[in-house]
């Protein structure tokens, strides 16, 4: 199990933390993510890989001017309370879809991604705020604001996205309560 406390994590190429176990990430400072040569430049990213059910938590934290997504989960369940996302591809790189505050997915033929928010701030991305990618989530207390299109196709700029996997054609679920988008 990964735990990080009290940390400030910088200046990173592709990804501030990685990981592919249970992980608690709590009052910690996450910036500054530059792209590596994969084209990855992710704040903190989880993979639901091992085939237990994971969970990564992240409370009281900021993750801040990640190039590509800010906080990235797969195949997995994340809790986000008391979180601040923003600034994420804050110089406007042209990679498609880069930008996205927080993003947890369905991996295809894995366990079904999941996502608890909780009074958190999601400001200044690009394409989505938060994306629910064939995957749950609930969403409560949550402000979302200043959510640009992507700069490759102008597509986008949504505060919350919904959307299926074209595979298995499995659909997003959420629920939003006590929140200003």
């Amino acid at each position: 199990k990964l735990e990080i406390a009290g940390s400030i994590i910088e200046r990173c190429g592709g990804q501030g933390v990685y990981t592919e176990a249970p992980a608690t990430i709590d009052a910690t400072l996450v910036r500054d993510i530059e792209f590596s040569a994969q084209g990855r430049a992710r704040g903190i990213e989880g993979n639901g890989d091992s085939g237990e059910d994971m969970t990564v938590a992240i409370t009281r934290s900021v993750i801040e001017r990640a190039g590509d997504v800010g906080v990235g989960m797969l195949g997995l369940h994340a809790t986000l309370e008391n979180v601040v996302v923003r600034d994420t591809n804050p110089r406007a790189v042209p990679v498609y879809q880069a930008g996205v505050g927080f993003v947890v997915a369905t991996k295809i033929g894995g366990p079904r991604g999941s996502a608890q928010i909780a009074t958190s701030f999601f400001d200044n991305n690009r394409f989505s705020a938060v994306a629910l990618l064939a995957a749950d989530g609930e969403i409560d207390r949550v402000w979302v604001r200043n959510t640009a299109p992507d700069v490759t196709t102008g597509l986008g700029g949504r505060g919350i996205s919904l959307s299926y996997d074209t595979e298995s054609g499995e659909g997003a679920r959420a629920s939003v309560v006590r929140s200003l988008v």
